[in-house]
């Protein structure tokens, strides 16, 4: 009985890590790794099966997450997508994580971690004319959030939430920085965003 179960659980966690591991997809040199890819969530019956269709992401969204992705680290890069479009099969995810609604954003990026063992979240947002205060109470609701979810769990990461910054910049671009060594990410964020 012992080694039935030991097979069970064995078999349970070679399925769970084959399930996380991200696939190869092939890009074109024109997409960078900041480009969100999408995992398919459906079941293959035929190999022969098209893929997804491209993702069209808005050039000032890409402009965005580009910004965001040379801030990172290239761990960070490979382990947590970047959404910059309303298409993306994570987005609906993010934004009610987030309490962002797209339609309050003209520009964005978002980053945030979907797993309860993580605080992260990077966002650029250029928010719509009459938007800005509803895309900085999500912004913070967010960070709240995160606050709360650690606040009696694993204290490194209770630490990244509470350090967290949002800036709402002159031009109403509003960046959200919660991740280890946040002052650095905020700093090159910040600068790229001067340029």
């Amino acid at each position: 009985m012992k080694k039935l179960l030991t097979f069970l659980i064995i078999a349970a966690l070679a399925v769970s890590m084959a399930a996380c591991t991200p696939k190869n997809n092939d890009s074109s040199p024109s997409e960078s790794s900041s480009v969100s890819e999408s995992t398919d969530t459906s079941t293959e019956t035929d190999s022969s099966e098209e893929s997804e269709p491209d993702i069209e992401i808005p050039e000032e969204n890409k402009k965005l997450g580009n910004i965001i992705s040379a801030a990172r680290t290239d761990e960070m890069n490979d382990a947590v997508n970047i959404i910059m479009s309303k298409d993306d099969p994570q987005a609906k995810l993010v934004f009610e994580t987030t309490g962002l609604n797209p339609d309050d954003m003209d520009a964005y990026a978002i980053s945030i971690s979907m797993v309860n063992i993580k605080a992260y979240g990077v966002a650029i947002i250029k928010p719509a004319e009459g938007k800005s205060e509803a895309v900085l109470a999500a912004v913070n609701g967010f960070v709240e959030q995160e606050k709360k979810a650690f606040e009696q769990y694993l204290p490194d990461q209770k630490e990244i939430a509470n350090s967290a910054t949002v800036d709402t910049l002159k031009d109403g671009t509003i960046v959200l920085v919660m991740s280890e060594d946040g002052a650095t990410v905020q700093k090159s964020i910040l600068d790229a965003l001067k340029k």
